[in-house]
């Protein structure tokens, strides 16, 4: 009897084994989402320099820089950041400090970056240039942030074509306040981004920049009240700018990865003030003559190998700027060459990658005037940076 009990409860486990619905799976517990403060991204460095000059004497001195910086994806329409820089505020082009000085905040900037629409976004606040738009430093010095608005437009390919992306932007920046009045830009550039082959992309573009009443700009650097560059446009005999600025540009940008650790660039600036004027023998802001021609016309080059972030990576680059006197407005241009506008110089650059985000820079500048008989002037920069 017990055996037969046995074997009726074998058969009914196994006619319920063959019988038994699947079981549904289960679905992964569901994982929150994350809060914006969940989303922050922190950065900075820290740099110290080592600046020596000769133009007419010999000059050095030991500066130093801070940034600190925090981004937060907040959600699928919206980016935001804020950023604090050393330096002088009544400086727009370095964030430098020399040794001594009290720290204060050169440029306490934020921002907000909304997405409208997929491939439409509008940046409001005080925020980098370089993020949304393609600039040389001959042009905006890497140290200046922008204040204003800009409208940009972002198109991804949809097919495996040559033509990679197309990007779009125009903006409406602050240059400086006065009592009742502004210096505006008011721009707008295109940028098709190309993909050639494996390794190869090129990104080749204009773009044309209205500067409204750049004169405030010019009185409050004579006045003392705006540092950093000196005048470098044609100015007559009242301290009135010679010429209007209305900035035409076109550029190029290739880039090349065969070698991952040795990756190539080249880029290539071309500007034409359109709004230059002819006037024999005013003055330029640095004291010499015009020559009854535009002055109009202005190019950068640069030319670069490596740039990798692990350690012993190397990084090395030249780059030539020219620029006559207006060309472009002097006040937010290249800081570094100290000429500005109306300038015919050469950089050298060599970096050295060290552990935990370290780096040693090493620049040499060699800078002359394009109009004028200043001196020339050769300048290097020892830079140690610590980055977190």
């Amino acid at each position: 009897m017990k055996k037969v009990v046995l074997y009726v409860c074998a058969m009914l486990a196994l006619g319920t084994s063959l019988f038994a619905q699947p079981q549904e799976p289960k679905d992964p517990p569901e994982v929150p989402p994350k809060q914006w403060y969940e989303k922050m991204d922190f950065y900075g460095d820290l740099r110290f320099r080592y600046d020596a000059r000769k133009r007419e004497k010999f000059e050095d001195v030991f500066r130093y820089r801070l940034r600190a910086g925090v981004e937060a994806d907040v959600n699928d329409f919206l980016d935001a950041g804020f950023e604090f820089r050393s330096g002088n505020p009544r400086n727009p082009v370095s964030d430098n400090q020399d040794f001594g000085e009290c720290l204060l905040a050169h440029a306490a900037s934020a921002y907000a970056d909304f997405r409208l629409a997929k491939s439409f976004y509008v940046v409001a606040g005080k925020f980098e240039h370089r993020r949304y738009w393609v600039v040389s430093d001959m042009q905006w010095d890497n140290d200046v942030t922008t204040e204003g608005f800009m409208q940009r437009l972002r198109l991804e390919s949809a097919d495996e074509g040559i033509l990679e992306r197309l990007g779009a932007s125009v903006y409406q920046i602050v240059l400086e306040q006065g009592d009742e009045e502004a210096a505006w830009l008011l721009g707008a550039q295109v940028r098709p981004r190309f993909k050639i082959g494996e390794h190869d992309t090129l990104v080749f573009g204009m773009g044309y920049d209205y500067y409204v009443d750049p004169q405030l700009v010019v009185d409050l650097t004579l006045a003392g009240e705006l540092e950093g560059n000196r005048v470098t446009n044609l100015l007559d005999e009242s301290g009135q700018l010679v010429s209007d600025f209305r900035v035409l540009t076109v550029f190029a940008d290739w880039r090349n990865v065969t070698i991952e650790d040795w990756p190539l660039a080249v880029r290539f600036f071309y500007y034409k003030n359109t709004g230059a004027k002819n006037q024999l023998g005013t003055e330029i802001g640095t004291g010499a003559q015009g020559t009854g021609t535009d002055n109009d016309t202005g190019f950068f080059f640069r030319a670069a190998v490596g740039g990798g972030r692990n350690s012993g990576d190397l990084a090395i680059r030249f780059t030539y700027y020219y620029s006559q006197p207006d060309a472009i407005l002097y006040a937010y241009t290249q800081s570094d060459t100290s000429r500005a506008s109306n300038l015919n110089g050469t950089r050298f650059d060599f970096r050295v990658a060290m552990p935990a985000g370290q780096s040693l820079n090493f620049t040499w500048y060699r800078t002359e005037p394009e109009l004028g008989e200043a001196a020339t002037m050769n300048r290097l920069f020892v830079d140690y940076v610590l980055g977190f």
